[in-house]
């Protein structure tokens, strides 16, 4: 878990000689390109204008048909056309420094680019290789418990309760790993009421435990664009923290209306979340302070997986709540 959780929030590996090397080659880059910009503008300027100046002198002279020129025109000329230059100048940069900004940014984004691309991979890889010796882990307690009849030892008991912990964390990290890189041109007309309903009357039982009390107003037909097994999974991650993290003989709201887009309100009266929190509680494997007094079972990862499924789908997430009252979050969709 604790390994996990540092792969997950610190990144792999720590600054190395490769880091500072990049570093270092970036800076000569740009240093480059930066004298090279300022050598071009000057040899431009000074060209453009040396032209354009005597050019317009010469003519001056003709049209006048003196063979001198007063200080007073002479300033005059040099004075339109600097102003010249410098616009012509100016446009030529903008279009340099666009061009250059945008190559140089790719280049600079790149080292970071690819350690989150080998990051993703890794702990991708690292999560199915686990699920093996997890599976074989359980199978194993299971076949011992079986053997020997009669009362179970805690510690079995314990250590299946781990190796499911556990599997919960590896999948939501395969998920979470997956679901970036999957497109989202399958998607398919889902009736969002109905997968409401059924995962309401899935959580109720959960629900009873604690002797939460659930209320459902949910309007029929509401339909949106996307997957349902994701929405599906969004919406038991947000009712399994209304239970978790709610106060005994608590209530849960859940709310469903069709207005435009596809509203849906899911409303706790649990320990809240302060305000410094409400940005974070989507990151992974974070746990606001107070929910550590609280033994929900949960991986760390449940926020993050409903996140990432709302960005997929264009959804947008909005988070009331006040520590000691309750907690609301509100999910709008585009309607189908």
């Amino acid at each position: 878990m604790n390994i996990l959780k540092q792969l997950g929030v610190s990144g792999i590996g720590s600054k190395n000689n490769n880091i500072r090397n990049t570093k270092w080659r970036l800076t000569l880059v740009y240093s480059i390109v930066i004298i090279f910009v300022i050598g071009v503008l000057n040899v431009a300027v000074y060209a453009l204008y040396n032209a354009r100046f005597s050019e317009n002198i010469f003519s001056r002279i003709e049209e006048e048909s003196h063979d001198y020129i007063t200080n007073e025109e002479l300033s005059e000329i040099a004075s339109e056309e600097l102003f010249e230059v410098l616009i012509l100048i100016d446009i030529i940069l903008f279009v340099l420094v666009v061009a250059l900004s945008y190559f140089l940014s790719r280049q600079a984004l790149r080292p970071i680019d690819n350690a989150y691309n080998e990051q993703k991979k890794f702990l991708g890889d690292v999560a199915h290789e686990l699920r093996t010796p997890l599976t074989v882990m359980r199978t194993g307690l299971e076949a011992f418990s079986v053997s020997h009849k009669g009362e179970i030892p805690i510690e079995i008991e314990q250590s299946v309760a781990e190796i499911d912990h556990m599997s919960r964390i590896l999948n939501d990290l395969i998920f979470l790993v997956e679901n970036e890189t999957l497109s989202a041109h399958h998607h398919e007309k889902v009736d969002i009421s109905k997968i409401v309903s059924s995962e309401t009357l899935k959580i109720i039982s959960y629900a009873n435990i604690k002797n939460i009390k659930i209320n459902s107003n949910i309007e029929e037909y509401c339909y949106v664009q996307g997957s349902e097994t994701e929405i599906r999974q969004l919406i038991k991650n947000l009712l399994k923290n209304a239970v978790d993290y709610n106060k005994y003989g608590g209530d849960i709201n859940i709310r469903v209306v069709k207005n435009g887009n596809i509203k849906i309100e899911i409303q706790d009266t649990g320990i809240g979340i302060s305000k410094g929190d409400r940005e974070k509680i989507f990151g992974r494997f974070f746990r606001a302070d107070n929910s550590r007094y609280i033994d929900s079972g949960g991986t760390g990862l449940g926020l993050a997986v409903v996140k990432s499924i709302a960005d997929k789908h264009k959804a947008t997430i909005v988070v009331d709540s006040r520590l000691g009252e309750g907690t609301t979050i509100f999910i709008q969709f585009k309607s189908a």
